[in-house]
């Protein structure tokens, strides 16, 4: 995902993290979701949860490793399971659980603050907070993206994200401040590996009756 350089003339900082992303690039990533208040009753450790995988920006697809379970989303479909072997799923949106839903949540940022350069594993980023508008993700977002967990208990038109920069304009380090869970994602090896392939009709499971 590509933004413009953190020099910016003539327009807010806002703006500048609104802008829309080249989907001619692809990218590994981490993402995690580290536990508060009683969000560890949902997520299976106290610790949070991660998981690496990698994302299609061309084709709108990604794929990650959670550790017993493989996941795979894709455009109207997803699919849980290991290579192989996969159940599968209609849905008609962008759930929260992959990495698309935070990087369209970022482009409806409405307030930015740069809070300089920092220092993150060994790189200087430049890191931004600020609010975005989920009602404007909504319209901005290609297809529909699913509530936050926890929707009720927040204000969903400042949402409290935050974004690390490098020096060539690239996102490198998401996060959303949820109504119990802090959800981060980290974005690095950009290129354009083999794109995504979804399950063969061999590789999906039957249902069960």
């Amino acid at each position: 995902m590509r933004f413009f350089p953190h020099t910016v003339v003539g327009r807010s900082f806002e703006s500048f993290l609104a802008e829309r992303a080249s989907a001619s690039t692809a990218a590994a990533f981490t993402a995690a979701k580290r536990a508060v208040e009683w969000w560890q009753s949902v997520v299976p450790s106290s610790n949070g949860v991660e998981y690496t995988g990698v994302i299609d920006f061309a084709q709108e697809r990604c794929v990650y490793n959670c550790g017993t379970f493989w996941k795979l989303f894709a455009p109207g479909r997803d699919f849980i399971g290991e290579p192989g072997a996969w159940e599968a799923d209609a849905h008609d949106g962008i759930m929260c659980d992959e990495p698309f839903w935070l990087l369209e949540l970022l482009k409806a940022t409405v307030e930015a603050v740069d809070e300089g350069a920092q220092r993150v594993g060994g790189a200087t980023w430049r890191r931004y907070s600020g609010r975005a508008d989920f009602g404007l993700a909504q319209t901005t977002a290609k297809r529909r993206l699913a509530a936050p967990f926890g929707s009720d208990e927040l204000d969903l038109d400042r949402l409290k994200v935050e974004a690390w920069i490098d020096g060539t304009g690239r996102i490198r380090r998401a996060a959303f401040h949820g109504a119990r869970a802090l959800t981060t994602l980290d974005l690095y090896e950009f290129g354009n590996p083999a794109p995504i392939a979804l399950p063969a009709p061999t590789e999906i499971l039957p249902e069960e009756s």
